[in-house]
């Protein structure tokens, strides 16, 4: 079903223009990484651990769930992206091609859901795995559309991100002004979709679209 075509290669790297300013394609690869979709469920669990009354909670409590988080939701993933370039099944570990991204992101679904399912388990309220569920929701329905379109999943990944924020804002609960991360995580999703189309793995299109998907599925499963 997959075949190499012209959504496949954006304008940005058919006419090589990331070679014309070093600096900038220096910054996006960066933001690429920081922001990376492999991330944003550590990144939120964090946000979680510091904006709620659950920053009471022992140290060692925090670090053991932000580590099992990250290895289900990062290493894992990472991890399979990394042997299957490392045995040619992929290209590249950032995934160019919408083909190499078939089992990276079955991968990161079961991750996700498992996430969820392991902060249900420990006791956390109800709205806390939630948000991983509406993560792999995202994911599910990204995996869907990359069979045609190759959506932003970096995109996806910091629109459930922002939306996490959104959700808190509503709360009584939060111990910071989650405002202001909220504006914060909407400018980084310009400046994140800025540098997916001009390191040329995405068109415009392609990035707004991944993050509404984000947005959405984590907004509307944290408020069910």
């Amino acid at each position: 079903m997959y075949t190499e075509t012209d959504t496949d290669i954006t304008p940005a790297l058919q006419s090589g223009h990331t070679d014309d300013c070093p600096a900038v394609t220096l910054v996006s690869h960066i933001l690429s990484w920081v922001f990376s979709p492999l991330l944003t469920p550590t990144y939120g669990m964090i946000a979680i651990f510091t904006m709620t009354p659950l920053r009471f909670a022992p140290l060692r409590s925090i670090f053991i769930v932000i580590s099992v988080i990250f290895s289900l939701t990062a290493i894992l993933p990472g991890l399979t992206v990394w042997l299957l370039t490392r045995y040619g099944d992929v290209a590249d570990m950032a995934l160019t091609r919408r083909k190499d991204r078939l089992y990276p992101y079955i991968i990161i679904i079961a991750a996700l859901v498992a996430a969820g399912f392991y902060l249900k388990i420990i006791g956390t309220q109800l709205w806390i795995p939630s948000f991983f569920w509406g993560a792999a929701a995202a994911a599910a329905i990204c995996f869907i559309i990359n069979y045609w379109w190759k959506i932003s999943a970096h995109g996806a990944g910091m629109g459930g991100l922002a939306a996490l924020f959104a959700v808190l804002t509503r709360y009584s609960f939060p111990t910071v002004d989650v405002w202001i991360w909220l504006l914060a995580a909407i400018a980084v999703c310009g400046l994140l979709a800025s540098a997916r189309v001009w390191l040329g793995r995405h068109t415009p299109m392609q990035t707004i679209a991944g993050t509404l998907v984000g947005f959405i599925c984590v907004f509307i499963t944290e408020l069910i």
